[in-house]
């Protein structure tokens, strides 16, 4: 019984927001995820977990070419250090790929629509601040990371919050 309510939970936070954002017919997927792009280039994934109390939501920031210089990884860790420099999120590094994703969990229980937007407006705003200070651009120098091919991205529905 408390797992159909969380799941339910999990839901309307879903709807409510695609409501607010002029999406009425958003929905998680068959992976209980939702993809969301902001600003073009920021895709976000709010995924419910395998535990169905928890929700993750992760962004690719980068990709790192090289894992042989420790500048990068040691920046990611200390922006990581209390959440302090991401909003209450962490940094991680998929040893295959060299993707750095952005992530961070809530917990369902007890999370309103309120806190839900407020936390994915403090996440896109870390990812937001982390791709310009660590992808690389015209007028950028010190330690890069590789843009995300956004093609090979999930589609995901282009809102603003």
């Amino acid at each position: 019984m408390r797992e159909s309510i969380v799941i339910d939970v999990y839901e309307q936070l879903v709807q409510q927001l695609g409501d607010k954002c002029g999406i009425p017919e958003m929905k998680p997927d068959d992976n209980r995820a939702v993809h969301l792009t902001f600003d073009e280039s920021i895709h976000v994934c709010i995924q419910q977990t395998g535990n169905e109390d928890e929700i993750l939501l992760y962004c690719v920031i980068g990709v790192i070419e090289s894992l042989e210089s420790a500048e990068i990884p040691m920046q990611l860790l200390t922006a990581s250090l209390f959440g302090q420099e991401t909003n209450g999120a962490t940094f991680a590094v998929e040893p295959l790929t060299g993707q750095v994703i952005l992530q961070r969990m809530e917990r369902l229980p007890g999370l309103t629509f309120a806190d839900f937007e407020e936390c994915l407006k403090q996440f896109v705003d870390a990812a937001e601040v982390w791709m310009r200070r660590l992808v690389p651009d015209s007028e950028q120098s010190g330690p890069e990371l590789t843009p995300v091919d956004v093609d090979a991205m999930p589609e995901g529905q282009a809102i603003s919050i």
